[in-house]
């Protein structure tokens, strides 16, 4: 549906996909399904969420955008964290965009930095301090941002905490069966280059731990 609704044919999406056409052919017939990168990228071409494409849910929205943390789930171990960088890394290489990927425990403790080549080196602290304001205040940074605007309730709240507070996208809390026990920081690229990567990020760990 989503493919036709964008007038592909499978020789088409298969070409912007690098597999075959039988490969296409046997994904829409519910024979094999794409792995968890593939979903993601025909997630972004085709607008709609993952959940949506797979049957289970009739909501298109595509959850790309932001993400759900209510099912999560994810363990916040450094196993994992490591490979959540790795799928950052991933996404950050797809758009040729060098990033810091850095993650703080549920105190604020940094776990792991991770630094690619020819990052900024501004982006050493912004990355920690977007994922210690997720953390801190619960929530995803580009959302204070709203709520820190003049004449709003948090007006002025990214002079504290020693001015480690950001307002701006790319740090998201991590939860597990709906508590916070963590949280990443994305900072190398724009805003939304850097909000795109975290959430790649947290939806690959998310679909390889269901």
């Amino acid at each position: 549906e989503c493919r036709l609704e964008l007038r592909y044919n499978q020789p088409e999406l298969a070409r912007i996909l690098n597999v075959t056409k039988q490969t296409i052919s046997n994904w829409e017939k519910g024979v094999r399904i794409p792995d968890a990168h593939t979903l993601l990228r025909l997630s972004d071409l085709f607008n709609c969420s993952v959940d949506y494409m797979l049957g289970k849910t009739n909501n298109k929205n595509n959850l790309n955008t932001d993400i759900s943390f209510d099912n999560q789930n994810i363990e916040f171990k450094l196993e994992n964290i490591i490979k959540m960088a790795n799928y950052a890394q991933r996404k950050a290489k797809e758009l040729n965009v060098p990033i810091v990927f850095s993650a703080v425990d549920s105190g604020g403790n940094l776990i792991l930095l991770h630094r690619m080549e020819d990052s900024l080196l501004g982006s050493i602290n912004i990355s920690m301090n977007k994922a210690y304001t997720a953390n801190a205040l619960k929530m995803p940074t580009h959302k204070l941002g709203k709520l820190c605007k003049s004449g709003e309730e948090l007006y002025g709240i990214q002079n504290t905490n020693d001015n480690k507070i950001v307002v701006f996208g790319g740090g998201y809390p991590i939860y597990n069966n709906e508590k916070i026990v963590g949280a990443i920081g994305i900072s190398g690229g724009s805003v939304e280059e850097d909000m795109k990567i975290a959430l790649y990020s947290i939806q690959m760990m998310k679909m390889k731990s269901n």
